[in-house]
């Protein structure tokens, strides 16, 4: 029985630094500026006893206390979660609800996916806010640490579906980008080589937005859409173009107007 308790709690914990290894992937993804946690191999020990032989886990490292599980568990996860906040936010209202340290029961497993959990909600709605910066998911009530967990998973999803409205809309590169082009400045006719090459990305892969191949302008060429969109690119941020149709054009240019006034 104690064998089975130690390789349970083992997995657990392992299962828990996977879960904090996935979120930091995604954040060094998507750019999220945040010091990365030390390596766990910083803190290694040749003197730290191993599992002795015989056991299941026969050669990993422990502790040295009690059955080796919960000494383990804490140490790894300490070193891996090292230098990250565990802080769990509302995300509506910027409020502390209270990090890993708050739900003292919680196991391992628990407060690493948690800490993933929150990781992966920043990252989201960090790639919505560059685009929309005053949009933040709904306000929530959650109970215990699953329930953190669950919240942060709904926002997520939340910030996925309002990337998605955006993108919709022309606002950001759209679900059929594919190929684009440097911009060199904003809203500067483009040169013949460039119409050119947009229109070849247009025929290839379609209007960004909505995917059509028909450009639909008199010409018979394709917008040269600027992403980010000249009104909300940061100042001096870089650009790219990518194919428009006329349609999706328009309605971008009125979804912009009306968004202006939440920056």
């Amino acid at each position: 029985m104690a064998q089975a308790g130690f390789a349970t709690a083992l997995f657990d914990m392992r299962l828990g630094v996977e879960w904090i290894a996935l979120a930091l992937l995604e954040l060094r993804r998507d750019l999220l500026v945040r010091p990365p946690p030390r390596p766990i191999a910083s803190k290694y020990n040749p003197d730290q006893p191993r599992v002795p032989a015989g056991n299941p886990d026969g050669g990993q490292w422990t502790s040295g206390g009690g059955d080796g599980s919960s000494g383990e568990d804490s140490s790894v996860l300490e070193t891996a979660l090292d230098g990250l906040d565990d802080g769990s936010l509302d995300w509506a209202t910027g409020r502390s609800r209270g990090g890993a340290v708050d739900w003292p029961n919680a196991t391992p497993a628990q407060r690493a996916r948690l800490v993933a959990s929150e990781l992966q909600a920043q990252a989201a709605i960090r790639r919505v806010q560059e685009i929309d910066a005053r949009w933040k998911p709904p306000a929530s009530i959650s109970e215990g640490i699953e329930g953190a967990i669950a919240t942060n998973q709904a926002a997520v999803r939340q910030a996925e579906t309002r990337l998605r409205e955006l993108q919709g809309t022309g606002i950001g590169p759209g679900p059929f980008a594919q190929e684009s082009i440097p911009a060199r400045s904003m809203g500067r006719k483009l040169q013949r080589e460039e119409q050119q090459e947009i229109n070849r990305i247009g025929s290839t892969y379609g209007c960004h937005t909505c995917g059509t191949s028909q450009p639909g302008t008199k010409a018979g060429n394709f917008v040269g859409d600027h992403q980010l969109p000249n009104a909300i690119v940061t100042p001096g941020g870089s650009q790219r173009l990518f194919p428009h149709c006329l349609s999706c054009s328009l309605r971008q240019g009125g979804r912009i107007t009306g968004m202006k006034w939440r920056r």
